[in-house]
């Protein structure tokens, strides 16, 4: 009897834990989705402003700019700090909201036409999961498109995998986890969880910042396999953040991209 009730209990605790991850992802994407229409309505709004005029341009403009804004602070974590510092982080969200919603809008057809030349190319999925270390410690699924023949990192790559990898195009997925709040732009590495604990500061202060698409690491010459090389720079970039530095290395990254110098 005590152990149909435990087995009750625990079917029950499982279901639930279901049912919040359900909700959850479905708020997370709504979010998302509603993220990116409000960009591109703002894209068309700018677009069409010698037409509508000032006055019009601005009646639509800040309701939108509001609406991303809630929508930045309601998913940004921030870290301890005076409120200059923490009105900062917000606002580097909401460019990673705006960034990360245009690009995906305006790279929509790009990404279709990489899935249906992956899916041709070599059978198995389109996406590629990796499991990475977040913010404050959370696991989450990382996606980047295939790029070889199998799951296992022994695995060759495929011939769209090559073109994938030398432009960076892999990494094209990983703007929704930016939009979802998982990653931002510019960030510390997106570190596994097996190559992470041994080289890990004591006071876990990478563990503070939102992990990037690109950071001080990425674009160094530092090497994949050099992990205690790789954190002190991402401590370096945490202690030294600013805004300007996050522009800075985006536009490092745009020239490491187009030298092939990626990892």
């Amino acid at each position: 009897m005590n152990q149909n009730n435990s087995d009750g209990n625990e079917n029950n605790d499982k279901g639930s834990q279901l049912l919040k991850g359900t909700i959850h992802l479905f708020v997370t994407g709504l979010g998302a989705f509603s993220a990116i229409v409000l960009t591109s309505m703002l894209l068309l709004i700018i677009w069409l402003t010698p037409q509508i005029g000032i006055i019009k341009f601005i009646y639509f403009f800040i309701p939108l700019a509001i609406a991303l804004w809630i929508y930045s602070t309601l998913t940004t974590e921030i870290p301890s700090g005076k409120v200059s510092y923490r009105l900062r982080h917000i606002v580097k969200r909401f460019f990673d909201v705006i960034l990360s919603s245009l690009q995906l809008f305006l790279a929509s057809p790009l990404m279709i036409l990489l899935a249906l030349a992956i899916k041709l190319d070599s059978p198995g999925p389109i996406f590629y999961r990796s499991k990475r270390v977040g913010q404050y410690g959370r696991l989450f699924d990382i996606y980047l498109f295939r790029t070889k023949c199998g799951a296992p990192a022994e695995s060759p790559t495929t011939r769209i995998g090559n073109f994938l990898l030398r432009l960076s195009l892999d990494r094209l997925p990983m703007l929704y986890n930016v939009l979802e709040g998982e990653l931002s732009i510019v960030g510390p590495y997106p570190r596994q969880p097996n190559n992470l604990e041994n080289t890990l500061d004591t006071k876990k202060r990478i563990l503070l910042f939102r992990p990037g698409m690109t950071g001080a690491w990425q674009i160094s010459n530092i090497q994949k396999s050099d992990l205690q090389g790789g954190i002190a720079l991402d401590l370096e970039y945490i202690e030294k953040w600013t805004l300007l530095l996050d522009f800075q290395i985006l536009f490092k990254t745009v020239i490491v991209v187009l030298l092939n110098r990626n990892k």
